[in-house]
């Protein structure tokens, strides 16, 4: 077993070895036959690194996938009084807390935005105000 996957040589196909396998791939229709490929199948919020093809050989190609976390990028604020302050990342369920310019605060206030599985930026509506 290499990084979760399990292959056997066959004559005209690649064969899975195990069920844990099957419950950890995502494949295409005749996926065990060469030229087919399987994904790993990630937790909510995870992306696997690649796919492995079943090869002319009968073996199976990129057998040492991971799943990453999705990354969301740093998020941007619409305008230049405020940014995102993301001390622990930006990957998926990582906060980030809204700065603003000096003169400036933030409606609600301590703004935070999360990532998301589908890698975007999700967060209450926010405003910067100049105080009076």
């Amino acid at each position: 077993m290499h990084g979760g996957w399990g292959w056997h040589r066959s004559s005209t196909a690649c064969l899975l070895r195990t069920a844990l396998w099957l419950s950890m791939a995502r494949c295409t229709l005749g996926s065990v036959v060469v030229g087919g490929s399987c994904t790993l199948n990630c937790n909510t919020g995870h992306t696997a690194s690649g796919s492995a093809t079943c090869g002319s050989d009968s073996t199976w190609t990129d057998t040492s996938q991971t799943c990453e976390k999705v990354d969301c990028g740093t998020p941007s604020y619409p305008n230049s009084n405020g940014a995102f302050n993301c001390t622990s990342g930006t990957t998926y369920e990582e906060h980030c807390s809204l700065q603003c310019a000096s003169g400036y605060f933030s409606t609600p206030a301590n703004l935070q935005v999360q990532c998301g599985a589908n890698g975007n930026w999700s967060y209450v509506g926010a405003s910067l105000v100049y105080p009076t």
